[in-house]
């Protein structure tokens, strides 16, 4: 599929994804955060973000059920609680600019709760993982969405973990050559 994105440069852009790219996703969903059968996946992201084919990836790949709300519900988070506990989500993507004005207590069903698109504080993460499992996702458009995934522990750093199935990471430097161990870079 072709998806745009903004990336890092700010101008709109074309990415085409390949087949394997969506298949190594599915897979490391499976592997690393799994739904299945009786699982209720929240389609939080709008359909033109490529965070919606991860969340419709997550769901049918696995059995699991797809909810779609409205973007009314969206646009306020105590709307948003009252729909997670009615329909009892179970795995689930939020920013962690929406998270933090979520309503937390122990009312929900999370099984996954992932923070994705945007650097999460260590304060937020850790407020959630006290009570939910809660999952640090990384990646670019470029690579299907998610590169890798971490499990936030509370007091720990929080970190993007390591890649998932057929991907590899790399540190560079500024002409792209590998940084030895250690030493700073690029990813």
């Amino acid at each position: 599929y072709i998806i745009y994105t903004s990336g890092t440069t700010g101008n709109p852009k074309g990415v085409a994804i390949r087949h394997q790219s969506a298949v190594d996703l599915a897979f490391s969903l499976a592997r690393q955060l799994p739904s299945g059968l009786g699982a209720r996946v929240l389609q939080f992201s709008v359909q033109s973000f490529d965070a919606s084919v991860f969340e419709w990836i997550w769901a049918i790949t696995q059995g699991a059920s797809l909810y779609i709300c409205s973007d009314e519900t969206k646009l306020q988070p105590q709307e948003m609680a009252s729909y997670l506990e009615q329909h009892q989500i179970t795995h689930t993507c939020l920013t962690p600019s929406y998270l933090a004005y979520l309503p937390n207590h122990e009312r929900y069903s999370f099984q996954v709760l992932g923070v994705v698109g945007e650097a999460c504080s260590e304060e937020l993460a850790w407020r959630w993982a006290q009570q939910y499992p809660v999952f640090n996702l990384y990646g670019p458009t470029e690579i299907t969405i998610c590169a890798s995934f971490a499990a936030i522990k509370v007091n720990e750093p929080v970190n993007i973990g390591g890649p998932m199935v057929n991907t590899e990471f790399y540190v560079v430097n500024a002409d792209q050559q590998l940084c030895p161990f250690g030493v700073t870079g690029e990813l």
